[in-house]
């Protein structure tokens, strides 16, 4: 009889012991990552002609590798905005950005001691390395009128571009682009480029801001507050209208873009 109820005991032991490993062992934990329809691989951002800055603009498709990491982004209702201090320093901006480098070029989150803080750096070693970060803002905010500012350091290079995008299809097109091009900043126009300040000081961050007009197809840009001749610019890249749905910053693929930084970027509807 006692080597019987010891049994069943063991038995019983051993059945409440399998179900605790099971139950800690399986399921989702919701703490993992899952795959997805980013549309980065999909992504095709505005490139010049690499030869003569001024004849024209196109648009090309790279083959880029993605990297992402987790960021809390400081948004007001109604707004978007992120100054990167949720995101860890030496890592690549994360949510809501999709960020893509390639040929040895780096999109990273530095921490400045200048009182800046937390600041996206791209870093183009070379005129292989490309590289881009792309967000998509609630579309309410982008389909009236909008401005969109952001600040800017460049420490070195020749080449560097602030965007904003429509899709066409499965690609992202570029139609406005502020470029900091050698020494100076130019804008995209549908005729071309527009310069927009010169000479361009390295290791000063400049404050832009672009007003939108999506339902006229245009746009202005103001540096430090004041106006610039980069006014009523033209769309380009738009023989397809879809609503301007993204922003970003892209890393030319044809010159040596050296280092950039960008900080504190805010976008609402200015109606």
């Amino acid at each position: 009889m006692n080597n019987t109820i010891c049994k069943i005991f063991l038995i019983v032991a051993l059945m409440v012991c399998i179900g605790i490993f099971t139950a800690c062992t399986s399921g989702n934990d919701n703490k993992g990552g899952s795959s997805g329809d980013d549309d980065i691989s999909d992504d095709d951002l505005i490139d010049d002609d690499s030869g003569d800055d001024d004849s024209g603009i196109n648009t090309t498709t790279s083959t880029t590798t993605t990297t992402t990491t987790s960021v809390t982004t400081t948004t007001q209702p109604g707004t978007f905005s992120d100054d990167f201090e949720g995101d860890t320093p030496g890592s690549p901006p994360g949510d809501p950005w999709e960020v893509n480098v390639d040929s040895g070029a780096t999109i990273t989150v530095v921490s400045l001691k200048d009182g800046s803080g937390n600041v996206v750096e791209f870093n183009d070693p070379s005129v292989e390395g490309i590289g881009s970060m792309l967000a998509k803002p609630d579309a309410d905010l982008m389909n009236v009128p909008f401005g969109l500012e952001w600040d800017w350091l460049w420490v070195s290079g020749d080449g560097m571009s602030f965007q904003i995008y429509h899709k066409v299809l499965t690609n992202y097109k570029a139609v406005a682009a502020i470029d900091f091009s050698v020494d100076h900043i130019r804008a995209s126009d549908s005729t071309g480029w527009v310069s927009c300040l010169s000479p361009v000081t390295l290791d000063q961050w400049y404050h832009f801001k672009i007003d939108v007009d999506p339902d006229a197809k245009k746009y202005s840009v103001s540096i430090d507050g004041n106006a610039t001749t980069c006014a009523d610019l033209g769309f380009v890249n738009y023989t397809v209208p879809s609503p301007v749905t993204a922003i970003g910053v892209y890393m030319y693929s044809t010159v040596n873009g050296g280092v950039t930084r960008f900080d504190n970027i805010f976008l609402a509807p200015t109606d």
